[in-house]
């Protein structure tokens, strides 16, 4: 009765928690106006509007993530003039160099990266490996408002971040304006802050500019390949992509051939991620196959917990027959005795069981063997004196030797066998 009433217990408490969760997870999410740039947010300034288009944005092509360490096994180090160091220590190089491109392995895999994030996040290390795999002729889109500094220095590139709330009253007006190339200006919704660039090398082309002739995208020529820097992530959130023109977006990508593409929002170091109202449920529901498999958990114990109430039968105990384990324990000291191969122990032995035999069975006194003895046993067991005459005059024989070869212990035990045969 009592683990009936704990298990209804157990039931009520399970249903309070998916009910208390089922709550949770369908009461709508308040409105965040922080640029967080999560694939899966659909907050205004989530990008999941731009990460569900990327199929049409290649045709034919899947998109995936780029892994944490897909570029960590490239180096270098041949590129960049160690005499030349910046303050820090750092190597300088110059971005459009091509003369050490044929050190580059031709079998490296070939992709494009698609880089969107507040701030690109990557170490030195992989600093070093991207602009390794542009040089060999793939081509990089990064759209950020900074990034690794290193990254920057070996570009030749510097950003300078603008904060609109404390900048002049025209720069902070209603809309932003940009051109992109030779298309006409787009206005937007104006932003809290944006970066401009304000050092590049003379190889590269300048993209677009703000209403104040403020570079804020350039292409970069990196030996075989290119990298095309944006300073205006905020034009890829949701927001931007459904209330505001979508020209200049629409032209960034374009600048990225069709080929394989992975896409990354930092390389192999910290990503923040978004979360607008702390919660489990909004973490279980960003990823489709983790939903399924938590829902699957909870439907997996519900079954189990109904089946639990099905009256259960006490199973019947198998009861074994107890081993007989002598034959073993013969077998194993024979094997002993074979080993060691103590042919005249194992006589000394052979008699001592038959003496003992003698003794238990037909209680005779084995102290001294003589003739009374011998004529005594034979009457008891009903055979004639002069077998246990050859059984004794054969055992003192080679009980008295030092050794007993084979053949000797093979006599006597065929003449012992004779005897039990008899008896």
């Amino acid at each position: 009765m009592l683990k009936k009433v704990a298990i209804g217990i157990g039931v009520v408490i399970v249903l309070v928690f998916i009910a208390s969760i089922l709550y949770s997870a369908l009461q709508p999410k308040p409105f965040d106006w922080f640029p967080n740039y999560n694939k899966n947010s659909k907050q205004p300034y989530g990008t999941y509007i731009f990460h569900q288009q990327l199929p049409n944005l290649f045709p034919g092509l899947y998109v995936p993530r780029l892994a944490d360490d897909a570029l960590t096994p490239y180096y270098l180090d041949e590129f960049y003039d160690t005499d030349s160091l910046g303050q820090d220590g750092d190597y300088v190089a110059v971005a459009d160099s091509t003369l050490n491109l044929h050190y580059l392995e031709e079998d490296l895999p070939g992709f494009n990266l698609l880089v969107l994030n507040d701030y690109f996040h990557l170490t030195n290390l992989n600093a070093k490996a991207l602009l390794l795999h542009l040089y060999q002729g793939n081509q990089a889109l990064i759209v950020a408002e900074g990034s690794n500094e290193l990254l920057l220095k070996m570009l030749g590139v510097e950003y300078e971040f603008i904060d609109l709330d404390s900048a002049t009253d025209t720069e902070a007006g209603k809309r932003y304006t940009i051109r992109f190339g030779e298309l006409p200006p787009v206005s937007f919704r104006r932003f809290n802050s944006f970066a401009r660039i304000n050092t590049f090398p003379d190889s590269a082309r300048v993209l677009a500019r703000n209403a104040y002739n403020d570079v804020v995208g350039l292409s970069l020529p990196l030996g075989k390949g290119r990298i095309v820097l944006f300073t205006l992530p905020v034009l890829f959130t949701n927001y931007y992509l459904l209330k505001e023109d979508i020209t200049v977006v629409e032209n960034l990508v374009q600048e990225l051939p069709v080929a394989p593409t992975y896409w990354a929002s930092y390389i192999d170091s910290f990503d923040r991620q978004y979360n607008s109202k702390p919660s489990f449920m909004a973490y279980i529901h960003q990823e489709k196959s983790l939903s399924w498999a938590f829902y699957t958990l909870i439907t997996g114990v519900l079954v189990f917990l109904i089946l639990q109430l099905r009256r259960q039968e006490r199973p019947v105990p198998v009861i074994t027959a107890p081993e007989n384990i002598s034959l073993g324990f013969i077998e194993s000291v024979s094997a002993l005795f074979v080993l060691h191969k103590d042919n005249r122990e194992l006589v000394r032995k052979k008699m001592n069981y038959f003496l003992d035999y003698v003794r238990n069975q037909h209680h005779l006194e084995t102290g001294v063997i003589d003739e009374r003895f011998i004529t005594l046993l034979a009457k008891k067991l009903l055979v004639k004196p002069t077998l246990l005459n050859h059984i004794f005059n054969l055992y003192n024989e080679l009980i008295n030797k030092p050794e007993v070869s084979n053949d000797e212990f093979l006599r006597f035990n065929k003449l012992m066998q004779t005897f039990k045969h008899k008896t």
